[in-house]
This record gives C-alpha cells, structure tokens and sequence, in this order.
C-alpha cells in the first residue's frame, strides 16, 4: 500500500513534483529566487538577473552591460537598461549614451536625449541634463545659453564648464 506523507517546504521554497512521475516531490527556490550559499533559504534574485523557472540554481544575468531589474524577477523581459544607457531593440542589449546626449532613466527607452545645440557631455553614459556642458576652449553665454569658443587675444582662459571665462590681466 503506497503511504501518503505531508512534505513541507521551509524558508520560501514550494513543491516540484520529481520527473518520472514516481510521485516524489522536493522542495526548490520559485521563479526570481535562488537558493543561498549554505542552501538553507531562498534568497532574490539581484538586481541584474532573473530566473524564471522552479528550481534550485542561481539566477541568470541579464545580457550585455547596463542591465538592471527589480528584484525577483522572472523573466529577461524585466531587464532594463539603467541611466545613461538606451535599448537597441535589434539587439536586446543595452548601449552606452555616447558623448553629448544622456539618459535620465531606468526602462527600454530606445535612445538617449541629445545635449541642447553647442553643449556636450564630458564622458559616455550621462544620465542627466545638468552633465551637459562646453567643451575645452569655451565658454557659456548666459543669454544665449551656448557655447562661445574663446578665440586667442582676447585675454580670456577658456576652461569650459558652465563658468564664465576667467579674464587674464
């Protein structure tokens, strides 16, 4: 006679009823959670990586770099790209907003916002408008709100920036 026995799982793992059909069950980590280091619980998957299945395995990291996710995600559909970063749709991956345009959020927006005319950004991966500035060699008119290149001369020391340009005596 086949003996019916309650199985309980602990610290956040669920039944899976073992392959074969022989009726067994064991206790594994649900989607979005991965078994921790000494295998006594179910910890969340990071940000950065999913898991979609049951099973007692770590969490898959999102392709490519600039990935984020919540944690305990489910799916590659939950990777995001992070700020500074826009979504090549071709691709799935995320890419760098090169220099002189940002990106100021977390999601799949499919590019990066360009610097207003004249300004650009000092590095790849800006993540806000206020990262826009001048260039070396130039200077922001305030009323114009652009970049005025300093032309040799004229007693000014161009540093860029959104500074004035220091007058040399």
């Amino acid at each position: 006679a086949f003996e019916e026995h309650v199985f309980l799982c602990v610290s956040r793992f669920v039944q899976k009823l073992l392959e074969g059909g022989r009726g067994g069950v064991q206790c594994v980590c649900p989607p979005g959670r991965s078994p921790s280091s000494d295998l006594s619980r179910c910890v969340s998957c990071p940000s950065g990586s999913y898991k979609q299945e049951a099973a007692n395995r770590g969490c898959d990291q999102c392709p490519g770099e600039g990935r984020a996710t919540a944690e305990n995600a489910t799916s590659i559909d939950q990777c995001l790209c992070m700020r500074g970063y826009a979504f090549n749709r071709v691709t799935g991956l995320c890419t760098r907003c090169e220099q002189g345009s940002y990106q100021p959020s977390v999601g799949r927006s499919p590019q990066c916002t360009d610097c207003p005319p004249t300004l650009t950004t000092t590095r790849d991966g800006a993540t806000d408008v206020a990262e826009c500035t001048c260039d070396e060699g130039q200077y922001f008119n305030r009323e114009t709100e652009q970049c005025v290149t300093c032309r040799e001369g004229d007693g000014h020391n161009c540093t860029g920036g959104k500074e004035l340009p220091l007058v040399l005596s």
